[in-house]
């Protein structure tokens, strides 16, 4: 059942306090620590997934949530072939997304801001992009009901989510992130509204472990 339509201050999708500070000071190695460890295979190899899941078509408009340096949507403009979609990316830090604009090679806007920015449409996206960010959030419920709404009936989400570890310990302990089962994750995704879903999981090394990915659709 779909949920009941609510409105939220903005308060309630709030990152931790610090959170862009601290991901300002990261933000200029950040692509090279997750490169050493394996997300960069992690996210093609979900990008060809949310492809095969719902192919990609011209001209797409595509928000990625919580950007960081841009990995997700870079494996998915690497495969966009003549397709060309374009990215709004949305991030707290300020250094994470000029590190973003020169990772992706495809037409990007900037948005210095969270989940929850009234200044992201409804109804305007054909697909999101969240990667390892709704971890981060206190309500996380709430990010995915926003990112259901920016999205067009018909249009399709793809996130990558903390998963519970033990060696996610001390990640979760530097970085103040949650981790998610993936019968949590399909109970959220549906509460929001989210049908098909399907779990794309991380084929090899530390990705595989800490984390998984997940595709969904916003029925028509």
């Amino acid at each position: 059942m779909a949920r009941t339509q609510k409105s939220n201050p903005l308060s309630r999708y709030l990152a931790p306090p610090g959170i862009a500070e601290l991901y300002d000071e990261a933000a200029a190695g950040w692509q090279a620590r997750i490169d050493k460890l394996g997300f960069e295979t992690a996210y093609d190899n979900l990008a060809r997934c949310a492809f095969a899941y719902d192919p990609l078509h011209p001209g797409e408009r595509i928000l990625d949530a919580g950007t960081g340096t841009g990995a997700a949507a870079r494996a998915i403009a690497l495969l966009s072939g003549s397709n060309e979609p374009q990215f709004d990316l949305l991030d707290p830090s300020a250094e994470m997304l000029a590190q973003a604009v020169r990772n992706i090679p495809a037409i990007c806007t900037t948005v210095t801001g969270v989940i929850g920015d009234p200044r992201i449409s409804e109804n305007a996206y054909d697909r999101v992009v969240c990667a390892h960010v709704i971890e981060h959030c206190p309500n996380p419920q709430d990010q995915i009901d926003w990112l259901f709404d920016r999205l067009r009936p018909g249009g399709t989400a793809v996130f990558a989510v903390s998963k519970p570890h033990w060696c996610t310990a001390l990640v979760r302990w530097r970085w103040g992130n949650s981790a998610f089962s993936q019968a949590t994750m399909r109970a959220m995704l549906t509460k929001a509204g989210f049908g098909d879903i399907e779990t794309c999981p991380h084929p090899t090394g530390p990705p595989s472990r800490v984390s998984c990915g997940y595709l969904a659709r916003r029925p028509d």
